[in-house]
């Protein structure tokens, strides 16, 4: 009669290595006598990896229950993402219910606190995490200047040239008064901006160097082309009395190195150091954390001083603040959605494309708050000149901000 001891002792094994996997080796009192059997490998092999902490896999012994999250938790995560946005809405609200608190009249003198130590230290936060090779490609790299030398072109060009075409409108559709229309014109005159457009290109995703870059040259740029603007477009005025005065274009390059230039070149220097380079590499985040918190400083001194009663604009009237509003972010967006949708059409990259939309569509108040009170200084219609780059300022923060998260998404998707 033919024995089936082999076969049961095959399959009593099978048995045994199937529960081994399950949990602890099971003794079988059989293993003597299958010692002859030779199985290279188990025929049923389970991962060692952590498995997702599904009912069966729990069963099985293969994963860990996950831990109750702590109370909280979803709304630290919701705020840590959308830290920014939240933080341009808590600036507007203590702006506009108690804008004493941070204007340039608080004891806490931020305008000085910013001017001095904030901003320089976005650019040194900046130039520490930019590597030395990105910042010499968008500087040499030819197809580099060709992107450059478009960017200058559009914002101290093109731009000008588009509201100059515009002021029949500005005039017969708006009904502004001609100071505020000649406001609209030197704003569009003015170069970028350098910290805020550095930073937001940062916080989204784009090509950092190229911005820096930009912003630079931008501001170097228009203490020679931004002037001229200003004198031809105050010649096409019927304003009288505009108190024009000469321009200082050796204080605007002091004022340029020392806020700009030497943070970038100390951070650049540090960055040659190994153990700083590979402490800021990793600590980037915080570093951007630190940048967004010194922006939201400045959007709140700004809007402080836009609320503060003694103000220009608080002295507007509403009808005018809302026209100056609306035409600024229409502006200030029809820029922005232009560059986002012509530059990819020119094979310029993501990242590219957003950093250049800011570049073009910003423009400086750090610049031109000086520039116009330097140069209409004793005009009495100043405080109309100003009032549009006073409302654009905080609108173009606030509007980057909250696309910030959009674009570096999209950047990602590239």
């Amino acid at each position: 009669m033919r024995s089936y001891k082999p076969l049961s002792a095959l399959i009593l094994t099978l048995l045994t290595t199937s529960v081994a996997s399950f949990g602890p080796t099971l003794p079988s009192p059989l293993s003597p006598q299958f010692s002859t059997l030779k199985l290279r490998k188990p025929l049923v092999v389970f991962s060692t990896k952590a498995k997702p902490a599904t009912a069966l896999a729990v069963l099985r012994g293969g994963a860990v229950p996950p831990a109750k999250p702590a109370p909280g938790s979803k709304i630290a995560a919701f705020a840590s993402r959308n830290f920014f946005v939240l933080g341009l809405l808590t600036s507007l609200t203590v702006a506009y219910i108690c804008p004493t608190f941070f204007n340039n009249a608080s004891p806490l003198n931020p305008s000085v606190v910013l001017s001095y130590f904030g901003v320089p230290l976005i650019f040194l936060l900046s130039s520490l995490t930019l590597p030395s090779s990105a910042l010499s490609k968008s500087l040499l790299n030819p197809s580099a200047l060709k992107l450059n030398a478009l960017l200058q072109t559009t914002s101290l060009l093109l731009i000008p040239l588009f509201t100059l075409f515009l002021t029949p409108v500005f005039k017969n559709v708006f009904n502004l008064p001609q100071p505020v229309i000649l406001g609209l014109q030197l704003l569009s005159s003015l170069p970028t901006t350098v910290n805020m457009c550095i930073a937001l290109t940062s916080a989204a995703g784009g090509d950092t160097p190229l911005s820096i870059t930009n912003a630079v040259i931008g501001n170097l740029l228009g203490v020679l082309i931004t002037p001229l603007w200003f004198s031809y477009f105050s010649s096409l005025s019927n304003i009288n009395n505009l108190g024009m005065a000469n321009v200082s274009v050796l204080k605007t390059l002091k004022s340029l190195s020392k806020k700009v230039l030497l943070p970038m070149f100390v951070g650049q220097m540090l960055r040659q150091n190994p153990p700083i380079k590979s402490l800021a590499d990793r600590r980037s985040k915080e570093g951007k954390r630190i940048q967004e918190c010194i922006l939201l400083s400045i959007v709140l001194n700004s809007f402080s001083n836009a609320f503060t009663p003694s103000s220009t604009a608080a002295n507007l009237s509403l009808n005018l603040i809302a026209k100056l509003m609306f035409i600024t972010s229409t502006l200030h967006l029809l820029y922005f959605s232009l560059t986002m949708y012509l530059f990819p059409k020119l094979n310029y990259s993501r990242s590219s494309t957003v950093a250049s939309s800011f570049v073009i569509s910003h423009k400086t108040l750090a610049f031109g708050l000086p520039l116009i009170k330097t140069v209409f200084g004793s005009s009495l219609d100043l405080g109309y000149f100003i009032a549009p780059i006073m409302i654009v300022h905080p609108l173009q923060l606030f509007l980057g901000g909250f696309l910030k998260g959009r674009l570096k998404k999209w950047i990602d998707e590239e």
